[in-house]
This record gives structure tokens, sequence and C-alpha cells, in this order.
């Protein structure tokens, strides 16, 4: 079920002397059928976006971490929002984007 195509040159061997070597060391290696496995990738472009914004809400500039353009002349939302511009970069912007819209548009 997990020998099909898209495995970088030597991984499944590797894997089999791993598991091989596992065996000579008294390890019981069981197969096991796992059918929505085909589904995982899918799960993780959902899952893993939804965990970055959720847990980078938290980087506010007023609680935690960097803080930018914080010279008594700004609101918390400018603070906030010049924070997160230098402090994440182009594809964390684009994951806590993805993550924001799937928590909120009730895809979990």
């Amino acid at each position: 079920q997990f020998r099909g195509e898209g495995y970088q040159a030597g991984v499944l061997q590797r894997f089999d002397e791993s598991v091989e070597l596992l065996k000579s060391l008294g390890a019981d290696v069981v197969e096991l059928d796992c059918p929505s496995f085909d589904l995982a990738l899918s799960a993780y472009y959902l899952i893993a976006p939804s965990e970055c914004s959720s847990n980078l809400a938290r980087f506010d500039a007023m609680r935690y971490g960097l803080r930018v353009g914080d010279d008594g002349t700004k609101s918390a939302e400018e603070v906030t929002a010049l924070t997160r511009e230098a402090g994440f970069g182009d594809e964390v912007k684009r994951r806590i984007i993805l993550g924001t819209y799937a928590l909120s548009s009730g895809y979990y």
C-alpha cells in the first residue's frame, strides 16, 4: 500500500534495511492497512496552515516577540501590522492567511 510512486531513489531500500535491522534486534514488525492514507496529504494542507494561524496569532507585538514601530505615535493595530510585516516571511504570511480562512470557513 505504501510502495507506490513518488519516493526518491533509495528511500524504499533504506526503509527495508531499517525494518530488517529492527527485526534483527527483536522487534515485532506488523504490516498495517491504512485505506485512508491517500487523504493524508490533503488533510495536512488543511491542518498545517490552520495550526500556523492559530499558533502565530499570539505574536501580536504586545505580549510576545518582536515589536516594530512602537514610538508612541502609532495605534496598537499599526504596531501589530508593522511587526508582522517585519517578522513574518512571505510563506508564513501565506500559511496564516490560508489557515485563518480554513478556520473561519468551517473546513475543520
